[in-house]
């Protein structure tokens, strides 16, 4: 009986070791770092457009649009990036994109409905660039352009 017990803890011990690691890769994978391999970063500060040139998987250059009031949000105060959507825009002015640091800038307010501070948000944690395309990190595939490239690169 307690050779079993044993086993069953060796095992329990592997499956817990393996989910970390895995964990681990997908935490890895979800960090976007869209600024190491895209350039001439624009954004639009009344529609939250933001507008880059991207490496692709041939070394080529694609122009990527993203909507960053889609998933960037104003929590009292604070911007932060996330699945659940945004709408920063409705609650944030001064809206700015600073180079070459990545960072989404703005005066939003409270939940008093005070003006907080200025917010910072590092959003090479949010967006990555997936063959070529803006892409918010950890997120499914939606645009059809970038699904489009998906499915060719299985083909190969």
């Amino acid at each position: 009986m307690s050779k079993a017990l044993s086993y069953v803890g060796f095992i329990l011990v592997l499956f817990i070791l393996k989910s970390s690691s895995i964990l681990k890769a997908v935490q890895a994978d979800c960090y976007g770092a869209f600024d190491e391999t895209c350039l001439s970063v624009y954004l639009d500060p009344l529609s939250g457009l933001l507008t880059a040139v991207c490496l692709d998987d041939t070394d080529g250059l694609t122009q990527s649009s993203l909507n960053l009031n889609g998933h960037v949000a104003n929590i009292n105060g604070v911007l932060r990036c996330g699945p659940n959507g945004g709408n920063f825009l409705l609650s944030c002015v001064n809206v700015s994109y600073e180079l070459p640091y990545a960072r989404l800038r703005a005066t939003c307010l409270d939940f008093k409905g005070d003006f907080a501070g200025r917010s910072s948000l590092n959003l090479s944690k949010c967006i990555t660039n997936l063959h070529g395309f803006l892409h918010w990190a950890c997120l499914p595939v939606r645009s059809k352009s970038s699904a489009n490239v998906q499915k060719f690169r299985h083909l190969l």
